[in-house]
Order: C-alpha cells, then sequence, then structure tokens
C-alpha cells in the first residue's frame, strides 16, 4: 500500500512540475483520464504511453492521467462503469446471485462476458467523457495559474 501512495505521488509531482502551454498540458492529462476509465486494467498507461506521440501529447501528463484507476480505486470505479453500462444499454444484470464458486457459475460466467464487456465500455466511456472534461478544466486552471507565479518571479 505504502508503495502505490509513494507511487502515486511521484507521478503527481511530475505532472505538477511539468512546463509547457497549459492548455496542452490539460488536453495530455484529461485524454489520459478518459483513457483510465476504459476496462482495460493494467494497459491504460501502456495505451496512454503509445498514443502520445501519435496525438502529439505530453507524456507524463497523459500516463499519469491515467492514475484515477489504480489498484485502490479500480474496484469502484468498474462497478461504477458497469452498473451504468447496465442502465444506460438498459440491460438486466446477467449474473445471478451463486452462494458458491461452481461450474454452473463458471459457465454463466462464459457466456456473460461479452455483456459484461459491453456495459463496462459503455459506462467506462460516458463516465470517461464526464471525468475527461472535469480533469481538462480543474487542471487547465492549476497550469494557468502556475504559468502566472513563474512569469512573476521572473519578473522580480
Amino acid at each position: 500500500m505504502k508503495r502505490i501512495t509513494l507511487y502515486l505521488k511521484t507521478q503527481f509531482r511530475k505532472l505538477l512540475n511539468q512546463k509547457g502551454d497549459p492548455k496542452h498540458l490539460a488536453k495530455s492529462f484529461a485524454i489520459g483520464n478518459f483513457l483510465g476509465m476504459m476496462p482495460l486494467p493494467g494497459l491504460q498507461m501502456l495505451v496512454a504511453f503509445a498514443l502520445s506521440p501519435i496525438l502529439k501529447l505530453n507524456k507524463t501528463a497523459c500516463v499519469t492521467g491515467t492514475l484515477n484507476t489504480n489498484p485502490i480505486t479500480a474496484p469502484f470505479i468498474f462497478f461504477f462503469n458497469y452498473k451504468l453500462g447496465v442502465w444506460l444499454l438498459d440491460v438486466h444484470p446477467v449474473i445471478q446471485h451463486h452462494d458458491q464458486l461452481d461450474l454452473a457459475l463458471l459457465i454463466e460466467l462464459s457466456v456473460a462476458g461479452g455483456y459484461i464487456l459491453e456495459c463496462l465500455l459503455a459506462g467506462g466511456i460516458v463516465a470517461g467523457i464526464i471525468n475527461a472534461i472535469g480533469a481538462y478544466y480543474l487542471s487547465l486552471a492549476y497550469f494557468r495559474r502556475k504559468m502566472k507565479r513563474v512569469e512573476v518571479q521572473a519578473k522580480e
């Protein structure tokens, strides 16, 4: 747990010390936040890293943006995305309650896998868009304030 917390703090410090156009940094961070909401456990960072040069994004900001889904928050985010997807797609939960792990549950999970992924993806896209919009404006405000402080210090 301490290692995860330390890693998150280190990444956010790197992000906060980035230099460049505030809009570019905010856009990169927002796209990373969007990617972090996708049902790609463990792959969000790799996707963000790979897309950064293609979309001409700041790699540090984009990769750091994916950290909204981490081992601490992932179960809650994926559960929320699944429930949101069920609601958006108007489907009924595809997994029935089982008291024990048995063959019937495993068969039900294998059949329901596609439906679960569809729900996770639909919920992830909607939640990701909303999250990215918030991340963009919050990080833009931060980077603009930081830029003004740097300019004031340079004049002194």
